[in-house]
């Protein structure tokens, strides 16, 4: 590899690690909005304005898509499996208390990913 091939590949290398730790720090803060939406859902439904189940599964989506473009394919997988969990919910209701679980569980999954 030339000089400047080899310029330009360590350059690469310096972005993507550069975007990666930006993507680690948002996505430490996502997980606690997600852990805030599902105390809401916790709370019973005079405590959630309807959003709280959209917000994880936005915040998931989002972790799975750019996990996966950054090669961090576990995490990806992980946010995955809380996506589709969340899309087996019917739409409108509270998840009941063992899918709450199942959702946490999920949500801790990518926390240790991190």
């Amino acid at each position: 590899m030339s000089g400047a091939g080899e310029a330009d590949a360590t350059a690469v290398r310096s972005r993507l690690a550069e975007l990666t730790r930006k993507f680690v720090a948002r996505t430490v803060g996502d997980v606690g909005q997600m852990r805030d939406s599902l105390a809401r859902l916790d709370a019973g439904p005079d405590f959630d304005n309807g959003r709280a189940l959209a917000e994880i599964h936005q915040l998931a989506h989002r972790a799975c898509g750019t996990g996966g473009t950054l090669g961090l394919c576990a995490l990806s997988d992980a946010a995955a499996a809380l996506e589709r969990l969340i899309q087996a919910c019917p739409a409108g209701a509270v998840p009941d208390a063992a899918v709450r679980a199942e959702i946490a569980a999920h949500i801790d999954a990518i926390a240790a990913h991190l």
